[in-house]
């Protein structure tokens, strides 16, 4: 069926995915929600809830896709929809107190942590050509501090610092903000540090099996992915031995 999908056929597709998000919006206060399976964190299995704010199964990867969406058809409605997705976000990263606890609650990862928010922040502001996005970014990045990084102990790209390195080295790219790469340095750091039972490769916080993981989401290659990006800004070169091990699994 996809062998001849044209970008025409694409693109009516993709619009009839955003109107259907939009009949289904809940809306509220200038934000808008859905209802949809949302990850349990510790036990592996989901649940029928109003998503939450991550980019894998919340609101911001929602709105990376309607602002995406909007960049291409210039629909004003589809790209108010994609604001009012990260309307509660940017509300809940501009409140110090509320930040914090987001902070706290949700980790730092690059799919369902700090990290993602950092991401779909630059991305949305991207594609709608807007920088007051970039400045919420910046405070979302600015809530992955020594005490998240320390606590985080699923150090994948999905839940922990891998995930939260490619997110900061990103907007780093974007602004050459210092701090953003001192922060990344310091998740690197952290990163290295969970190896010490194998250089690269191990086994998911949260999961029963025994079997190490290797794959981008959870296992050694998105960790060597994270750790590739910051040797090439950083040239450290025991972030690169690092690297080279796990690509030798």
């Amino acid at each position: 069926m996809f062998s001849s999908l044209d970008p025409q056929t694409a693109l009516r597709w993709a619009g009839d995915v955003g109107e259907h998000l939009r009949q289904e919006a809940i809306r509220n206060s200038g934000g808008a929600a859905w209802i949809g399976a949302v990850p349990l964190r510790d036990i592996e299995r989901a649940h029928l809830s109003v998503i939450g704010y991550d980019l894998y199964s919340g609101s911001a990867g929602v709105a990376v896709f309607l602002a995406a969406l909007a960049a291409l058809t210039s629909d004003g409605a589809i790209e108010a929809l994609a604001r009012e997705a990260l309307a509660p976000i940017r509300r809940e990263v501009s409140n110090p107190s509320h930040a914090k606890v987001l902070a706290r609650t949700i980790g730092i990862g690059g799919a369902v942590g700090v990290g993602s928010l950092v991401y779909a922040l630059l991305l949305v502001g991207r594609f709608l050509k807007d920088n007051s996005m970039l400045d919420d970014a910046q405070r979302a990045a600015g809530l992955i501090g020594d005490r998240e990084i320390t606590e985080d102990r699923f150090n994948d790209v999905i839940g922990g610092s891998a995930g939260a390195i490619l997110a900061l080295l990103s907007l780093y790219d974007r602004t050459c903000d210092s701090s953003l790469l001192r922060t990344a340095i310091r998740c690197g750091e952290h990163l290295m540090k969970s190896m010490n039972f194998h250089p690269i490769l191990s086994r998911r916080a949260d999961s029963f099996s025994a079997r190490p993981l290797t794959g981008i989401a959870h296992g050694a290659a998105g960790k060597a992915l994270s750790l590739h990006r910051l040797f090439k800004v950083t040239n450290d070169e025991t972030i690169q031995v690092r690297c080279i091990r796990g690509c030798q699994i």
